[in-house]
C-alpha cells in the first residue's frame, strides 16, 4: 500500500509540475518521436522539430538528420561517420555548420511552447559534439528568434535571417567525445514564437578550422539539449513538510531538460544532486539548499524535511491488543481490540496537532472521519499498561 500510495503523489506530483514547466522548448531533447528514424533527413520525426527549408513550390522539405537508438543504419548512434551516445535519452539530431563544396547549411528550428515576453532575458542553452569524421571545427553557431517560422528556398544558399544571437568568434568547438554547452543570453523584443538554430555565417566570415585532413569536407554536428528559460525564474525547493521516518518526499520542480543543470542540491554545505527536483528519505529533520545558476544569474531557495518518530510499520507489533481497519480509510473506521478495555484513541496530524480524541470502551469502536481532509495521520491508543501508534491514511 505505501508503494501505490508513493505512486499517486508521483503522478499528482508530475501533473501539477507539467504545468509550470520552466523551459520552453518542447521535446527539447528530440526523444518524442512520432515514427522511429530509417534513414537520414527525417528530422520532422522529432515532432514538432522541422527544417526551415522549402521546394520551389513552396512546399516544406528535410534534410537535418535524427539519430536514434532504435535506428540500425545511417541514423543510427554507431554508423559510418562515427559514434556517438546521446547526452540524455536515446536521439539527438545533426546538421552542417560548414561545408567546403558550397554554401549549404542546415538548421533546427520549432515553435516554443509560449511567446516570449517585452524586455525580458532569457538564457538560450543547447549542447554540440563534432562528428568523427569531420574535416573542420567552426564556432559558426546562431540563435533567431521570430514571431513567424522562418521557411527559405533549399540550399545552396544560407536563409536570409540574421541571428540575434552567437556564439563568440572565438570558440570554436573541436570536441568529438564530449558534449559541449553553448549558452547565450537574449533579451526578448516581445512575441517571438519560434527559435531557429543552426550556422548562419557565410564561409567568408566563418572561423574556421582544420581538426582532420583525412576526414569529410564539413564541419558536422550533433544537437542535443536545448532549453531557453527565463533568467528571473526563482529556484524553487519546494514546501516545508512533515514526514514519518522512514517514508520518502519529493523536493524542488519536477526535472526537467535545461534546468537541472542549472541546479545543485546542498546538506550540511556538500553537493548531494544536480536536477531540478529530487525524492529524499533524511532519517532525521533535514534543511535541503538549492543553488540556481542561470546563464550566471544565481538564485537560492531552502526546504526543510521534518522527520517525525512514528513510521509506517509501527503498529505492526504482532502482540498488539488493537486493530486498526480498513487503512486506508474513506468515511469511518474500526477500532477492534482482543478484548473489552477502556483506552484513549488520539488522531494527529502530520503538524503534530491533536485533531480528534475518543474515549474505548467497547472491543469494537467505530470513529467518524467524514470531516477531516484527505492525507496522512497519526494514531495513538493508550491504555494503562501501554501506548500503541501507527499511520492512518484517509482518502
Amino acid at each position: 500500500m505505501k508503494k501505490v500510495l508513493l505512486f499517486i503523489v508521483y503522478i499528482f506530483l508530475f501533473v501539477l509540475n507539467s504545468k509550470t514547466q520552466v523551459n520552453l522548448v518542447p521535446n527539447p531533447s528530440f526523444e518524442q518521436l512520432s515514427q522511429c528514424p530509417t534513414f537520414l533527413s527525417q528530422l520532422e520525426y522529432a515532432t514538432p522539430w522541422f527544417q526551415p527549408y522549402t521546394d520551389s513550390n513552396g512546399v516544406q522539405q528535410s534534410s537535418t538528420d535524427l539519430f536514434s537508438s532504435c535506428c540500425a543504419g545511417f541514423c543510427g548512434l554507431i554508423n559510418s561517420s562515427g559514434t556517438q551516445l546521446p547526452r540524455t535519452g536515446n536521439t539527438y539530431a545533426g546538421a552542417y555548420y560548414y561545408i567546403n563544396i558550397g554554401t549549404a547549411r542546415e538548421f533546427i528550428e520549432v515553435k516554443l511552447n509560449n511567446s516570449l515576453s517585452v524586455n525580458k532575458s532569457y538564457c538560450v542553452n543547447f549542447y554540440v559534439n563534432l562528428r568523427d569524421k569531420s574535416r573542420y571545427a567552426t564556432s559558426n553557431f546562431g540563435v533567431y528568434f521570430s514571431e513567424d517560422s522562418c521557411l527559405a528556398p533549399l540550399p545552396p544558399n544560407l536563409i536570409p535571417y540574421i541571428p540575434q544571437i552567437e556564439n563568440p568568434y572565438n570558440n570554436v568547438i573541436t570536441d568529438k567525445i564530449n558534449w559541449v554547452p553553448i549558452e547565450l543570453e537574449y533579451l526578448a523584443q516581445g512575441g517571438e514564437n519560434f527559435i531557429t538554430i543552426g550556422g548562419f555565417k557565410p564561409d567568408s566570415l566563418s572561423n574556421v578550422i582544420i581538426v582532420d585532413n583525412s576526414s569529410q569536407l564539413l564541419a558536422y554536428y550533433y544537437i542535443d539539449d536545448v532549453s531557453v528559460i527565463d533568467i528571473s525564474t526563482p529556484a524553487y525547493a519546494g514546501v516545508d513538510t512533515n514526514i514519518a521516518l522512514g517514508d520518502s518526499v519529493f523536493i524542488g520542480r519536477q526535472p526537467e531538460i535545461g534546468l537541472n543543470d542549472d541546479c545543485v542540491w546542498y546538506v550540511n554545505g556538500n553537493p548531494i544532486d544536480t536536477v531540478a527536483g529530487l525524492w529524499v528519505q533524511p532519517d532525521s529533520t533535514t534543511t535541503y539548499i538549492l543553488e540556481q545558476t542561470i546563464c550566471g544569474y544565481i538564485t537560492y531557495d531552502t526546504v526543510t524535511v521534518t522527520v517525525l518518530p512514528t513510521g509506517i510499520d509501527s503498529y505492526s507489533n504482532k502482540n498488539a491488543q488493537f486493530e486498526v481497519f480498513p487503512n486506508p480509510a474513506n468515511n469511518t473506521f474500526t477500532i477492534k481490540s482482543q478484548e473489552s478495555i477502556i483506552a484513549v484513541f488520539k488522531l494527529i496530524d502530520l503538524t503534530g496537532k491533536e485533531i480528534l480524541k475518543q474515549n474505548i470502551t467497547t472491543n469494537i469502536t467505530q470513529i467518524d472521519i467524514q470531516a477531516l481532509p484527505k492525507g496522512i495521520y497519526f494514531y495513538q491508543i493508550t491504555n494503562k499498561k501501554e501506548q500503541y501508534s501507527g499511520k492512518l491514511v484517509v482518502q
